[in-house]
């Protein structure tokens, strides 16, 4: 047995001395090499209702429209995040737009057509904001409170988002949600962006405000 040790000990010593030598390269390696890249968020797309004039006041709050009556039909939903660039840094001052159908699946738009099953076009809620705007802060965190919006047609309920920054790329993109039935159909994204950009509802316990995270990563 003493033999066999004795044979053994310098294969072992070849390995560990082959082993501190990788160990060593490792860490000539710059960093920036060994840091993995974020992927960015996939395009989908502004689709055919983007405000017609973003410029228009309008804030992150989509409940509640100065001189309404009430608060809007539907859900309410409380949206936060982060917007990174690919290398993890927080993107701050990054203009985010978002814009989306109320409860009944209709878009405060002038080429909005959709109508009631007895050809009637749908009302809008008067009490719905149906877009909003922010920028991020300095740790790239931005949030909006609006309400979990109905399905348009065929597609699945989704939140438009528009991000601009004069360092990166325009990105138009689209949250989702995960569980909807109507999502396996989609037209406009594929099952990889699909998985990608749903969310999950949180729910609180008192059964008020559902609350989702989407981050958000853009490319240079």
């Amino acid at each position: 047995m003493a033999r066999t040790h004795r044979e053994d000990t310098p294969n072992r010593r070849g390995r560990w001395l082959r082993g501190v030598i990788l160990a060593a390269g490792l860490t000539m390696i710059p960093w920036f090499i060994l840091q993995a890249q974020l992927r960015p968020t996939p395009h989908t797309g502004e689709g055919p209702f983007y405000p017609v004039d973003d410029s228009l006041p309008a804030d992150a709050d989509l409940t509640t429209v100065p001189d309404s009556q009430g608060e809007p039909e539907g859900q309410p939903l409380a949206i936060q995040g982060t917007v990174r660039n690919t290398d993890g840094q927080p993107v701050s001052g990054a203009r985010l737009v978002i814009w989306q159908t109320d409860i009944h699946g209709k878009y405060d738009h002038p080429a909005e057509q959709r109508t009631t099953g007895s050809g009637v076009p749908l009302p809008k809620d008067p009490n719905f904001q149906y877009w909003g705007k922010t920028l991020t802060d300095a740790d790239g965190r931005y949030s909006f409170r609006t309400i979990v919006p109905g399905s348009y047609g065929r597609r699945p309920a989704h939140v438009h988002f528009r991000i601009t920054h004069p360092g990166y790329e325009t990105l138009a993109s689209e949250m989702q949600f995960r569980g909807d039935p109507q999502a396996a159909d989609d037209f406009v994204t594929g099952e990889e962006e699909r998985e990608r950009l749903a969310v999950r509802l949180e729910a609180p316990e008192d059964g008020g405000t559902v609350r989702a995270s989407f981050d958000i990563v853009l490319a240079r």
